[in-house]
């Protein structure tokens, strides 16, 4: 993990030299903040594979014990958003809230949630990720009703909320 790479976060291009996992787990663990580099880094090495399982839980744990930043968080929070596709929905003046769920025993939430929210005038897009082969997501038990479409295209998805 002594390798580098250009970074092209702030003003300039500057070299980026990748910690280790264990030098950023005792980092967190010790109290210390992660830089915009250092999460970019944990963000890629998670989405990669490349951080190990036991690894990454013990960067968890020292989360969770220490903590983050408000700083650290909102720079997690765009990394992860980043990393996928973003899908703007500055045209829709309603307010918007988003459920997110890896579904689970009952998970009579996520099926309830977004009519109620829609009755009372809240756009609630639900974007649903089956990623899990243990987990059945609210989606495939809609998907259980003849007719029910899942499978839209981004563009028609956007157009059925505004």
């Amino acid at each position: 993990m002594s390798s580098d790479f250009t970074s092209h976060s702030g003003s300039g291009t500057r070299k980026f030299i990748k910690p280790s996992f264990s030098y950023l787990i005792e980092k967190k663990r010790d109290g210390g903040e992660f830089n915009e580099d250092e999460i970019r880094f944990i963000v890629d090495s998670i989405l990669d594979e490349e951080l190990p399982d036991f690894q990454l839980s013990a960067l968890a744990m020292a989360v969770y014990f220490k903590g983050m930043s408000a700083q650290e968080t909102a720079t997690f929070a765009e990394e992860m958003m980043l990393s996928g596709e973003v899908v703007d929905l500055g045209r829709i003046s309603r307010p918007k809230i988003a459920k997110y769920s890896t579904g689970g025993v009952g998970d009579k939430t996520s099926l309830v949630l977004p009519p109620l929210a829609a009755a009372c005038g809240v756009c609630m897009p639900c974007i649903n990720g089956v990623d899990e082969d243990f987990v059945i997501t609210a989606v495939e038990k809609l998907e259980s009703i003849p007719g029910f479409r899942a499978d839209l295209p981004l563009k028609q998805f956007v157009e059925q909320l505004v």
